[in-house]
């Protein structure tokens, strides 16, 4: 099954957020998309949609040699991102599909307001910078956070994306961070926790509840029959008020 901004595919149902904001009108969305292979047809209908000038994407699973496909998904929008195994590729043999990466796509008529950001090493976090119509330029950044365990390793990890997505925000630039960050916004998650004690002190919250409903999941897995609402936005106070509307598509 086929809808406006996701799908439907082997056991995975495959959701998108967007968000509205006033004023400037700028509908920006957030998708993960599980591999290209699995997730291009979502990405399409994403760019058909006449409301969403930007698009923030997680888990493309592109090695660098063909990172430039992001860049061919729509003859309206313009793609970049980061692959998560340059490293690996710099240093072993590299066996297996590949995994991770984000990026962007935005619609070709921001291309004279968009900057590229700084680059995560590890490929978790990219940033760009956005000039709106009312010429206040705003940090967008995507993220694909490691999966929550109690690990040291996944300690290590979060503290990489967090330490780069502190460096983006200390611009003072108003900030819209969104992505897969592999934890519902929830106190009792670490995960959670170590996310708000870093982001609260630059005044960005979560905005889950512009949602309005207790039963959002943003992943579905249809054999176990389990889900789990682990994507999110997280916005600066200053804009907060400027949202209009927020909703999430399967």
């Amino acid at each position: 099954m086929t809808n406006l901004v996701g799908h439907r595919v082997q056991n995975y149902e495959i959701g998108c957020t967007t968000i509205e904001m006033a004023d400037n009108k700028c509908c920006i969305a957030t998708y993960n998309m599980h591999g290209m292979n699995i997730g291009r047809s979502g990405l399409v209908d994403l760019c058909n949609n006449p409301q969403i000038k930007l698009i923030a994407v997680q888990e493309h699973w592109l090695t660098p040699s063909n990172i430039h496909l992001l860049n061919s998904i729509h003859p309206e929008f313009v793609g970049f991102g980061i692959s998560a195994v340059t490293s690996r590729l710099g240093t072993e043999v590299y066996c297996g599909r590949p995994y991770g990466g984000v990026g962007f796509l935005w619609h070709k008529s921001l291309c004279h307001t968009v900057i590229i950001g700084a680059v995560a090493e590890s490929g978790r976090c990219l940033s760009v910078e956005i000039e709106l119509d009312s010429r206040e330029k705003i940090n967008v950044i995507t993220v694909y956070f490691p999966c929550y365990n109690s690990s040291v390793q996944y300690s290590v990890d979060l503290a990489e994306c967090l330490a780069y997505i502190e460096d983006v925000v200390s611009n003072g630039l108003s900030s819209v961070l969104l992505g897969d960050l592999n934890f519902p916004c929830d106190g009792q998650n670490e995960g959670y926790r170590q996310c708000y004690s870093v982001l609260s002190r630059y005044n960005i919250y979560h905005c889950d509840e512009f949602l309005g409903t207790d039963t959002c999941y943003t992943y579905y897995n249809c054999s176990l029959h389990q889900s789990s609402f682990i994507d999110h936005m997280f916005v600066s106070d200053v804009i907060r008020n400027d949202i209009i509307n927020a909703s999430e598509v399967k």
